[in-house]
């Protein structure tokens, strides 16, 4: 698949990485230090790190879009001539679906649907779980990860609730599955008390609270329970 050779500048995609997502903002907990450790990597050299594809696992709520979008604005930082592309599950189906234009060869319908996805050279897509009801969705997203893992210079960061053993299931693949075992796929685990702690005391600071108000919340166990909400 021939893809115009991409051009660095402004990153690509519909998305920019949030306010406030970034790697210092990350509480990471005991159980998450080696993932953060891995996000780190990722970010400091894309493309030499070894570590693509990079995909980050775990149930809704526990800071998968965070990271990655930590991860972009890392990237971006650090590596500016580096286009990125930075999408989420939804707007990447929403892209397969509006793309599918009726009379283009099968070939030609490819190369059109997979170009904006191809001419970044570090693509992050967060929550490929949209894609779990648009078979079309799926078949690009397996495109897209083929293409990216086979010509060189290119870095691939994904998120999803499920493990890659349980996406064939859902109708992504075994291809698929394998391809993202292939590199650095890594549970994102739940905070235990002291990362619980951590996290409410930096939301108490960002929030411009006075100071000992995250230690009151935290002494009459509003803080927790709000948190896990």
């Amino acid at each position: 698949m021939v893809i115009p050779d991409p051009t660095p500048g402004a990153p690509l995609g519909p998305l920019r990485p949030r306010g406030g997502c970034s790697f210092s903002t990350f509480v990471p907990g005991g159980a998450n230090r080696a993932l953060l450790d891995t996000a780190l990597a990722f970010a400091r050299d894309p493309l030499g790190c070894g570590i693509s594809p990079l995909y980050i696992h775990g149930a809704s709520g526990l800071g998968k879009t965070h990271l990655l979008h930590a991860l972009a604005r890392a990237c971006l930082e650090g590596h500016p001539d580096l286009p990125l592309g930075l999408w989420d599950g939804r707007g990447f189906s929403r892209h397969c679906v509006a793309a599918l234009r009726p009379g283009e060869g099968a070939i030609g319908r490819s190369v059109g649907i997979c170009a904006p996805f191809l001419r970044a050279r570090v693509l992050i897509i967060d929550g490929i779980d949209a894609l779990a009801t648009c078979p079309r969705s799926r078949q690009i997203l397996g495109t897209v990860v083929e293409e990216f893992l086979e010509r060189p210079g290119g870095a691939l960061a994904l998120s999803g609730t499920l493990p890659p053993a349980k996406l064939a299931a859902q109708g992504f693949g075994e291809r698929l599955a394998t391809r993202l075992s292939s590199g650095a796929a890594l549970r994102l685990e739940p905070l235990d008390e002291a990362g619980m702690r951590a996290l409410l005391l930096l939301e108490a600071r960002r929030l411009g609270l006075p100071p000992g108000a995250g230690e009151e919340l935290l002494g009459t166990g509003l803080g927790a329970a709000g948190l896990k909400a």
